[in-house]
């Protein structure tokens, strides 16, 4: 990585023309359910999830807007 941030990060893709958001959609729901098979994660799933979320969204805003 060459940014300390994912944010940051998404913004050094010049060209996003191959990236189809399509293709992830329900990835969040098989990444939860992945996860929730670890007894050690219960606590942190919320902000898993959030933080999940919130990035796929973004890499779709940032497709829409290149």
């Amino acid at each position: 990585q060459f940014e300390a941030s994912p944010a940051r990060q998404m913004l050094l893709v010049e060209d996003l023309s191959w990236f189809d958001i399509s293709k992830v959609e329900g990835f969040v729901d098989e990444a939860m359910g992945l996860l929730a098979e670890n007894d050690q994660m219960e606590k942190r799933l919320p902000y898993i999830q959030r933080a999940l979320e919130w990035r796929v969204e973004r890499m779709g805003n940032l497709v829409e807007w290149s």
